[in-house]
């Protein structure tokens, strides 16, 4: 892990810089890119944050948010920027949907993450530590290291990420150290009944449809609930991409993980060429590193990967790697 003042001088002498968000965009990686870009413009930098995915509804109540340029990087061209600042990604090819997109190795990069991972090749400068609940809560103690004035807007934008990589301070992440920090943010300005509202208690009424269409599909396989979500429910239901993700990322926590007796719960939605699997668990069973094994990532209680295959195919391998961790 390098110096933050390492990173602070290389942050003072770049001029236009690229802050990408991850393929499912949550409130982590806005949170966490919008905070950064509000303290660079503050120094006159140049900052441009885009996002291969639209920006979910229910996050668009931070500044900034609404102008989040919606284009994949792998169309930009990337020439125009000396510094690609890559936020909450613990793997490259989480920043764009086509193959074969590379970074250039002209262009200066500093990755700042709390996935166990880690981005790999092509990064210059790391500020990575897999024990942080977020990569905002890294982005706060790097700020107060730098010794920068946190306005309530930029609060706001960290508080956020850590409400929702917590699940509203409800995961193991959530260490004494987190909840002092976020009582700081909260001093400095950021509003807690705000970032609740809009998070946890702004559902549209659709996303109930897909919850029903979830639980009803649910099966109990051992100690491992599972559902599905096929290309005609999905016709049906009428939910655009970035609902679906973050209602879909919210069953998988809040509802099936919920089910008494279940240590590990999983959704399996069919996009097409590939099945998309969030995967969920109970206390120190990691199903970050199931997800590693099948070319995804995540953390230890919440992970997701992209299964090249058939519906069937995606559940029993799945399934199977639980089971034999299980035991």
């Amino acid at each position: 892990m390098d110096q933050p003042q390492k990173i602070l001088k290389v942050l003072k002498q770049a001029k236009r810089i690229l802050i990408p968000l991850h393929v499912n965009v949550d409130g982590d990686s806005v949170g966490s890119a919008l905070a950064l870009q509000l303290l660079l413009e503050t120094w006159g930098k140049k900052v441009n944050v885009v996002s291969v995915d639209p920006v979910p509804a229910n996050l668009l109540f931070l500044s900034r948010a609404k102008k989040i340029r919606k284009i994949d990087p792998a169309d930009l061209d990337l020439r125009k920027y000396n510094l690609l600042l890559i936020t909450d990604i613990s793997n490259l090819s989480r920043l764009s949907r086509k193959e074969g997109f590379q970074l250039s190795p002209e262009i200066k990069t500093i990755n700042i993450d709390h996935h166990p991972s880690g981005a790999e090749k092509l990064i210059d400068l790391k500020y990575v530590d897999p024990n942080a609940s977020s990569t905002a809560e890294l982005l706060f103690d790097l700020m107060k290291q730098w010794k920068v004035k946190l306005t309530p807007e930029i609060a706001q934008c960290l508080l956020t990420g850590i409400i929702t990589d917590t699940g509203c301070f409800q995961y193991a992440s959530t260490t004494p150290e987190v909840l002092e920090k976020s009582a700081e943010l909260i001093h400095l300005g950021a509003n807690r009944e705000e970032i609740v509202f809009n998070i946890y208690r702004s559902w549209p009424l659709p996303v109930l449809s897909l919850w029903a269409t979830l639980l009803n599909n649910a099966k109990l396989k051992d100690s491992i609930l599972y559902t599905t979500l096929s290309r005609q429910e999905q016709k049906r239901l009428k939910i655009d991409h970035a609902n679906l993700s973050t209602a879909r990322s919210y069953a998988a926590s809040e509802l099936l993980r919920a089910i008494k007796g279940t240590e590990a719960a999983a959704i399996f939605t069919d996009e097409g060429e590939k099945i998309h699997v969030n995967l969920r668990s109970r206390a120190e069973f990691d199903v970050g590193k199931i997800a590693e094994t099948l070319g995804g990532g995540g953390h230890t209680n919440s992970a997701a990967f992209d299964f090249q295959g058939k519906m069937k195919e995606a559940i029993e391998k799945t399934t199977e790697l639980v089971e034999r961790v299980l035991k």
